[in-house]
């Protein structure tokens, strides 16, 4: 009787052991871009976020809105201030050159510019008989955000041309 294994079993055995290190291997780094690509969407997300939460409030605090949709440009009057001044004006501007969505806080001649990080091609305000507001922003990668804000003592001013 022999105590010992025969050649054919040690390749059998170590070819088993390639293969579900191969199948390891696979799986190893499946999980790696996935994780990448969670990472990705996730301060994708924030950044969306972000820039909703900071604009609903914006709206919402506003006592005056004028909208310029041809020019993808927004101003308000708000008392929504990152910088704590008391009634400041907020522009929020997509440039052209670089398609960065900007908002800009203007209180006692002093400007701040807020960068979202969010690339965009439209910035669209909308406004319905019931003080909401819908807002259309569509990303340069062609992702649409849409979202409603209630508004309740807002005066408005649309402009359609570049006479804002």
């Amino acid at each position: 009787m022999k105590k010992a294994f025969t050649l054919i079993e040690v390749l059998i055995s170590i070819f088993l052991f390639a293969l579900i290190m191969i199948f390891i291997y696979k799986s190893i780094s499946n999980l790696q871009l996935n994780n990448k690509n969670l990472l990705r969407n996730s301060k994708k997300n924030s950044i969306i976020s972000k820039v909703i939460y900071l604009l609903k409030n914006d709206l919402i605090l506003s006592k005056e809105i004028k909208i310029n949709n041809d020019k993808n440009q927004l101003i308000l009057k708000t008392i929504n201030s990152i910088h704590n001044n008391s009634q400041v004006q907020v522009s929020w501007i997509i440039l052209k050159q670089t398609s960065d969505l900007i908002r800009v806080e203007k209180s006692n001649n002093k400007f701040y510019v807020e960068k979202t990080n969010l690339k965009c091609k439209k910035l669209k305000i909308y406004k319905s008989n019931k003080q909401k507001i819908l807002v259309f922003i569509e990303t340069k990668n062609n992702k649409k955000i849409l979202f409603e804000v209630i508004s309740t003592s807002i005066k408005w001013k649309i402009s359609k041309s570049s006479q804002m």
